[in-house]
């Protein structure tokens, strides 16, 4: 994986992935930082996405690389976010992600 080739990423104290794809990525964060490794699941109702601009396309929005993750439980994430509503509304959710990778910066410095 391309993080194998990011030797300065190693001594940072938080990473952020943000855009994982398939079960078999979350897996190998999983397996590889499974002490703090933290999942972060957003989610928007379809009629949203749709007032938003959203519209299926078949053969891109049913691939694996934009549904494989759909099929974990909600439990197997760490975090939830609902993107459903307002940016205020999405910044208080955010909120405690923030701080736990707040805390963490601070702790190893």
């Amino acid at each position: 994986m391309a993080v194998n080739f990011l030797s300065p990423a190693n001594g940072k104290p938080v990473w952020i992935v943000s855009d994982m794809r398939r079960k078999s990525d979350l897996a190998w964060f999983q397996q590889h930082y499974s002490g703090v490794c933290r999942t972060v699941r957003i989610v928007c109702e379809d009629a949203i996405r749709v007032q938003r601009g959203w519209v299926f396309t078949q053969g891109i929005d049913d691939a694996e690389t934009e549904c494989d993750l759909d099929e974990l439980p909600i439990s197997d994430w760490t975090s939830l976010v609902k993107n459903n509503g307002t940016l205020q509304d999405i910044s208080d959710q955010l909120q405690d992600i923030v701080n736990t990778a707040t805390n963490c910066i601070n702790s190893t410095s």
